[in-house]
């Protein structure tokens, strides 16, 4: 029997970390505040990073999305899908572990 390449997250009793890919999307951690959102768009991985920042508190990240005007400064992919991406991000990144700014419409 092999090992398993994902490894168990501290305090969870061995509990393997599920991953944050999805077969066409996936979000993740930049660093110790930034996170991710990707996605393959005609075979290729395209990516935009997402403000963050680290807390002290019962939720250990806050995501601060940006405005619908300043979404717009994304790449065209992504421009018009605002809800759906923001969406996604919080399939992966729940409450209480994460808070959110800027997520309304």
């Amino acid at each position: 029997m092999s090992d398993s390449t994902i490894s168990p997250l501290p305090g969870s009793l061995g509990a393997p970390v599920p991953p944050l890919c999805h077969a066409e999307w996936s979000v993740g951690h930049t660093g110790r505040d930034m996170m991710y959102y990707e996605e393959k768009i005609n075979g290729t991985w395209e990516r935009i990073d997402i403000d963050g920042e680290m807390l002290m508190g019962r939720a250990h990240h806050v995501i601060y999305f940006k405005s619908a005007t300043d979404w717009q400064r994304y790449p065209e992919w992504a421009r018009h899908r605002r809800a759906e991406i923001i969406a996604r991000i919080k399939i992966q990144f729940r409450e209480p572990d994460y808070e959110y700014q800027g997520d309304e419409p």
